[in-house]
């Protein structure tokens, strides 16, 4: 799944009734505030942040996981025998992490 690569920003529309979230390319998604008048306007505006958010957060998570994976394969092999407990977590870790990465690109 291909999704729109940059930056991206979370901005409240001059008439304060929408929550924008835009790239450079453009606008990604129009949140309108009075749509669910359950949700208090800060749980909206958390929520267009976190969206926002969410091609760095992406990024940010492969780097991390192929950074711990680095460190996992370079360990040595009493270090692992060692602490496998550490090793296993990690290992679980990385596995969680991959089905992360393919909810969001899958």
């Amino acid at each position: 799944m291909k999704y729109t690569k940059g930056k991206w920003d979370m901005s409240t529309h001059s008439d304060n009734t929408d929550i924008i979230i835009r790239s450079q390319n453009g606008i990604i998604a129009n949140c309108t505030i009075d749509a669910w008048p359950e949700m208090s306007k800060i749980e909206k505006e958390a929520n267009a942040k976190l969206i926002a958010a969410a091609p760095d957060l992406l990024i940010t998570l492969e780097r991390f996981n192929r950074v711990v994976m680095n460190l996992a394969d370079s360990a040595p092999t009493e270090y692992k025998n060692e602490r496998n407990d550490l090793f296993a977590d990690v290992h679980n870790i990385h596995l969680h992490v991959i089905e992360i990465i393919k909810k969001a690109t899958e």
